[in-house]
């Protein structure tokens, strides 16, 4: 295998045409992120000259007495993780290649479909250290079954030009403020329920009865429920966020909005989108970590 240093608009080429490529991994997102004290690398893995890998890079120094540098590549590279010689052949040429380049660490953050405890023990094996782990959800939308826990509720969705102030300041969610303002990609949904309208349309029994008794008790006659923020690229969503607005009511928002955006992305002809939030009746398989290797 061969690795060549590429420009960015060649790796925005070549990355267009891998059908995992997210947000995360584009230059864009890449300039974004970087500082003052940081630049953008490019890295394409040839094997007879047919792209096996593609890679980004945010080269910085750790700190001002650092003898070298680390490379992040935010959601790992683009590459089949799960052909074994190829993940090691790249890992080797890479370590020599971002050596001359006077890197020493590799951070990534690896996105594969499933299996990731398998790629986990691969990395591990090939002297990666894994110093952060967290969940991401790959969720289908070919055999999607939508919620019938909310026929009778009158819900308004609405997108919003930001993120709701209620749950700005929440931990976790401040951090997507500057990234909305910055990437028109980045989207927000809040969900409001009409209280009078529900009222006349809901029925008086099984679990509308709790709902019911939630509508009568209610002062205002619009109140927020629920907002999730995404990312909508290039035929890919990723979740940021899905939040309740209202912890009082009996109506479980985080799903009501989820399987909005389900049938809005169906819509739209999505076959599946991507969460670090969902949980319950979908599947669920861990896809992200953050590993780090030494050169």
């Amino acid at each position: 295998m061969e690795l060549k240093k590429i420009e960015r608009e060649e790796y925005d080429r070549l990355a267009a045409a891998e059908p995992d490529a997210g947000f995360f991994q584009s230059s864009r997102y890449g300039e974004y992120i970087a500082d003052k004290n940081s630049h953008l690398l490019f890295v394409a893995g040839y094997d007879h000259q047919l792209i096996c890998a593609l890679a980004m890079f945010i080269v910085r120094k750790d700190s001002l007495f650092a003898r070298g540098y680390s490379a992040y590549s935010p959601c790992g590279f683009l590459m089949n993780f799960y052909d074994e010689d190829v993940l090691r052949e790249f890992h080797h040429e890479l370590k020599k290649f971002l050596s001359s380049h006077k890197i020493n660490k590799i951070i990534l953050e690896p996105q594969v479909r499933a299996d990731f405890s398998r790629i986990g023990k691969e990395l591990v094996s090939l002297g990666y250290k894994q110093s952060e782990s967290m969940k991401q959800y790959e969720i289908s939308l070919k055999n999607y079954q939508s919620d019938d826990d909310f026929d009778g509720l009158s819900i308004e969705f609405i997108e919003e030009d930001g993120i709701p102030e209620e749950i700005s300041e929440r931990p976790g969610v401040h951090r997507y403020l500057d990234l909305q303002r910055n990437f028109p990609e980045v989207k927000t949904i809040s969900a409001y329920l009409d209280i009078e309208n529900s009222r006349q349309k809901i029925s008086d029994t099984g679990k509308s009865q709790q709902y019911l008794h939630f509508l009568d008790s209610q002062e205002e006659n619009r109140i927020p429920l629920s907002c999730i923020a995404f990312i909508d690229y290039e035929k890919r969503c990723d979740l940021l966020f899905a939040e309740e607005l209202n912890n009082d009511s009996p109506i479980d928002g985080k799903k009501l909005i989820l399987d909005h955006l389900c049938k809005k992305l169906i819509e739209k002809k999505y076959k599946k989108f991507y969460s670090l939030q969902c949980s319950g009746k979908l599947d669920e398989n861990e896809m992200i970590g953050r590993f780090t290797c030494s050169i």
